[in-house]
């Protein structure tokens, strides 16, 4: 199966546990009709795996940026505009 980056909505590792699968990368895409969630699960005893699985999800979706610019929930406009301004 091929799914263009530019679907990838978000992105995470999944610990599993209680009634979930096995520890994996939990993928949202954007569906035609509606979201569509994938699990990429390692071969079984290789949990080790996760962490690469993720970073190179990760690369991907950073070398194909979405091409409006930005995400859903960001507002746009200028700092402040929004009447939040953070810091770290």
């Amino acid at each position: 199966v091929a799914v263009g980056m530019g679907r990838v909505a978000m992105h995470a590792v999944a610990p599993g546990g209680e009634g979930a699968a096995a520890p994996h990368v939990y993928v949202q895409l954007d569906g035609e009709a509606g979201p569509v969630e994938v699990q990429l699960a390692p071969p079984e005893g290789r949990a080790d795996l996760l962490d690469t699985i993720f970073q190179a999800l990760c690369d991907c979706v950073a070398m194909n940026p979405d091409p409006e610019g930005g995400s859903d929930d960001e507002e746009g406009g200028a700092p402040g505009e929004g009447g939040w301004i953070t810091a770290e």
